[in-house]
């Protein structure tokens, strides 16, 4: 019967044993720091001969009287010269904040007030960090209980990438048209439309004034035309390259104006002409602004030809004709 008393207490004694080390364990584990009003966790302070450590714990402790636990990694006060203080909060959680403080101003009791309302607003903003990212955490697309995940991959109006294919442009150029018998220089206005697939038309009108002298007198020139073009587009960037067929067609004028010591009178000729012609483009387009440098090469099937007395004028056969196109992107 002893034996049998002996061999109880001493089991009891070693279940005893064990519920205290669990309770030990566990009390490590979850008994871990945490700056709040209920703990005493310390601020570290590095040269401060001007605060007094104790102080600011106990003002720490009125300034969050009622705040839920928050658990800190450490709070590092330094102080400098002039008593400038900065103050390094980082949370368990990887957030951090640092805030440079100028105490100079207050006297002893002041400085410590205000380093431990600094430091109760840093632990709040901190707090508030950690309850934005699980917030942002319990918000974000989960899987359904399925396993298969949910969710629109089409919708609302498609915009198009603003890479210059898709464009609307109006603008103006300077046109320089050349001939083998006469040149001409002068305004254009245009209007270039591409879509995103590649594709798209360009209708430009111009007025275009030459002048040639012979013996006689000046011949003046004016041609007026307008342009259609469809074409085809390659972008890269904001660099679009365009290369079109289309047609012109327009108006010659000619007058002959006699020199001062000529016993001839002036004539006035007018005319048309058009033909086919191919158009190569390169072109930037930025934010709102559209900048082209265009070669057009044609050939006119009509021709407007003036005889002077020592050379022809003509409107007729190929012309080469360089633009600099600037237009608004709307």
């Amino acid at each position: 019967m002893t034996t049998e008393n002996t061999q109880a207490t001493f089991i009891n004694t070693q279940r005893i044993r064990f519920l205290s080390a669990l309770v030990v364990v566990a009390a490590w584990l979850f008994a871990r720091p945490c700056l709040c009003a209920q703990s005493d966790a310390s601020v570290v302070f590095y040269d401060c001969r001007f605060l007094r450590d104790g102080n600011v714990q106990r003002l720490l402790q009125i300034e969050m009287p009622g705040d839920p636990p928050f658990e800190i990694r450490s709070i590092t006060v330094s102080c400098f010269r002039h008593r400038k203080v900065s103050v390094h909060l980082v949370a368990v959680t990887g957030f951090s904040v640092r805030r440079m403080l100028y105490l100079n101003e207050y006297d002893t009791d002041e400085r410590e007030r205000v380093l431990a309302l600094s430091i109760a607003e840093m632990v709040r903003e901190a707090r508030e960090w950690e309850t934005h990212q699980l917030t942002v955490k319990a918000q974000s697309p989960r899987l359904a209980p399925s396993g298969k995940a949910h969710g629109t991959l089409f919708g609302g109006k498609r915009r198009w990438k603003d890479n210059g294919r898709a464009l609307r442009s109006l603008g103006a150029a300077v046109a320089w048209q050349h001939m083998a018998r006469m040149d001409a220089l002068g305004p254009e206005v245009g209007f270039i439309r591409a879509y995103p697939v590649g594709l798209g038309w360009q209708i430009s009108s111009s007025l275009l004034f030459g002048r040639d002298d012979t013996s006689a007198g000046t011949v003046k020139t004016m041609i007026a035309s307008a342009g259609i073009l469809p074409f085809m587009s390659w972008n890269h960037k904001r660099f679009v390259w365009r290369l079109g067929m289309g047609g012109r067609m327009g108006m010659v004028q000619m007058e002959g104006v006699p020199a001062q010591n000529s016993s001839m009178a002036g004539n006035a000729l007018s005319g048309v002409f058009g033909g086919p012609l191919v158009m190569v483009d390169a072109a930037l387009v930025l934010h709102r602004l559209h900048l082209s440098l265009g070669l057009e090469l044609g050939y006119s099937f009509a021709a407007v030809l003036g005889h002077a007395p020592d050379k022809d004028i003509a409107v007729d056969a190929r012309w080469i004709r360089p633009t600099f196109f600037s237009g608004f992107k709307f």
